[in-house]
């Protein structure tokens, strides 16, 4: 009766030596006591040999040149595609080798087959091999047959993952996770997330989705266990307008390995002739209405840049806290300084708060019970970390940390109905991006070490909008929370997303409006946004 209430998986493989990353995928499944991994179909066909096999190689022979190249210098130290036996995982599963019989480009299972896979009435399926899957078996499993899309299926669909992307000069790639239907890559949509482009190498974007991949499955299977049902990833138009696109082809390759030469060689040429940093910037506090144009920017020092401004107000005195970089040594540490004497431009009025051996950025500072706290971005020291005024604005200590043993990026906290949350980017693997995933965890005492995490985690899963740029902040009984656009590159521009539901067993947020560098002619980056009645506060990369 007991196994009878587990979330029964099966699998769908080609072989039981499969990639490092299925293969701790497959672990972390296995490691939750609500999910038994019952079935392991193993395809004894693999696949058909191709008359033409030598002639198809020398076709793509350019595309397989550099995909070797470009992963011994990119990808050697990254080990996420090496072949392990998985036995050892499905010691207690039941394993069966069929032969599949094939139509075209698509793999169907035979009726005797399929009666087998029935009988184990498994909830998921999850297919790691056997190609292009069709026919009865998607309707077997009482949750679908799921399956991993190294790409954003609105845009590209087909094969060789990110090569497409590159070539066509996005500024994202996706990863999706599918529950099969008939139309290829075209299912139902369970899980999307976006992570930028690498202009230089096919071996990092693949090494980013690729270990993005390996917790999601965990991850849906405990919203099922949590919520009993599939929320599908809705989109309210789906089109798909452009080719299926396969491996390219020899002129394909070559028209790519020109382009990114160009690339290698403008960022070369420019990183040598033009020299780019941070800045703050400032304007009246005219929100929601923001005229990226009215921003005054004030230069940083010599071999220094400032950037991360928070505002605060204190007995009829504005401050600034942000972060100060020296280019010498190579990390960054807090400053303030008056913000009626940031606009007068004296610079020199800044003074250093808190310096540690490790970089330092993002100050959050807040008041609880009269009280003055930073809380920092301090990943390097694999911890949050809070700090504590005592004597304003000068003079701070470190108390304690709030989360150990983590990679976290720009925490950033709200009180709402008597708790507080903390929204923090997080890494999940040594491989995965900073901006890529947002987490959330709420605490009825912000001074704690104890914070739970929100069963919905990572709450966003989309680097166009995931890291936060500031305060969270309610307007007219809305709550808006300033993010950051990573897409095209790291901090790009900010978004502001209105949040419509926080609880703790649910999150909603939708994106209200955007402000691109792009009113600027010689900016690129904007990612920071606070604010207090008289004035905006942000920085500006030029």
């Amino acid at each position: 009766m007991e196994s009878q209430k587990k979330i029964r998986i099966g699998f769908l493989l080609n072989s039981l030596n499969i990639p490092i990353w299925q293969y701790k995928a497959i672990v972390k499944l296995k490691d939750l006591p609500y999910v038994s991994l019952d079935l392991v179909v193993v395809n004894k066909e693999q696949k058909r040999k191709s008359k033409k096999k030598y002639a198809t190689l020398f076709k793509k022979i350019i595309y397989l040149i550099y995909e070797k190249i470009d992963n011994s210098v990119f990808g050697k130290n990254v080990d996420l595609f090496s072949i392990v036996d998985s036995s050892q995982v499905f010691t207690n599963s039941n394993v069966i080798h069929i032969r599949p019989y094939y139509k075209g480009i698509s793999t169907y299972i035979k009726d005797t087959d399929l009666e087998k896979i029935k009988s184990y009435e498994l909830d998921i399926i999850v297919r790691f091999g056997f190609g292009i899957i069709k026919g009865d078996i998607l309707n077997i499993p009482k949750k679908g047959v799921w399956s991993f899309h190294h790409g954003d299926n609105r845009y590209v669909r087909g094969s060789a993952p990110c090569f497409w992307e590159m070539y066509t000069n996005k500024t994202e790639i996706g990863l999706t996770l599918q529950e099969l239907s008939s139309e290829l890559d075209g299912g139902k949509v369970l899980y999307k997330s976006y992570s930028s482009l690498d202009r230089f190498s096919l071996s990092k974007n693949r090494n980013k989705i690729y270990s993005n991949s390996i917790p999601v499955l965990e991850r849906l299977v405990k919203k099922i266990h949590n919520k009993g049902e599939i929320e599908y990833k809705k989109e309210l138009i789906d089109i798909y307008d452009q080719p299926l696109y396969k491996n390219p082809t020899n002129l394909i390759a070559f028209i790519f390995l020109i382009r990114l030469v160009y690339r290698m060689l403008k960022k070369v040429i420019l990183g040598f002739f033009v020299t780019e940093k941070w800045h703050l910037t400032y304007a009246k506090n005219t929100f929601p209405k923001l005229d990226g144009k009215k921003f005054k920017v004030i230069k940083s020092p010599k071999n220094k840049f400032w950037a991360d401004p928070f505002l605060l107000d204190k007995d009829s005195e504005s401050y600034v806290f942000f972060e100060e970089y020296c280019e010498k040594l190579e990390k960054g540490n807090i400053s303030v300084i008056k913000f009626d004497d940031l606009i007068s431009k004296k610079i020199n009025k800044s003074q250093i708060i808190i310096d540690e051996d490790f970089h330092l950025s993002y100050p959050n500072i807040f008041e609880k019970d009269g009280v003055y706290y930073i809380v920092p971005e301090s990943s390097e020291a694999n911890e949050i970390r809070l700090y504590e005024c005592i004597e304003f604005p000068f003079k701070w200590k470190y108390k304690r940390p709030i989360m150990e043993n983590v990679k976290a990026w720009d925490p950033t906290f709200f009180f709402k109905d008597d708790k507080w949350w903390l929204f923090v980017n997080m890494t999940t693997h040594k491989y995965s991006p900073s901006s890529d995933e947002l987490f959330l965890f709420y605490s009825d005492d912000i001074l704690s070490n104890n914070w739970i995490s929100h069963p919905l985690n990572p709450i966003i899963t989309d680097v166009k909008r995931s890291r936060c740029a500031g305060k969270i902040f309610e307007f007219e009984g809305h709550i808006i929370r300033p993010s950051q656009n990573c897409g095209p590159r790291y901090g790009y521009g900010l978004v502001f997303n209105k949040i419509s539901i926080l609880t703790e067993t649910d999150y909603q947020e939708e994106v209200i409006d955007q402000l691109s560098p792009e009113f600027s002619k010689t900016a690129n980056c904007i990612h920071t946004f606070n604010k207090d009645n008289k004035y905006i506060i942000s920085d500006i990369h030029q």
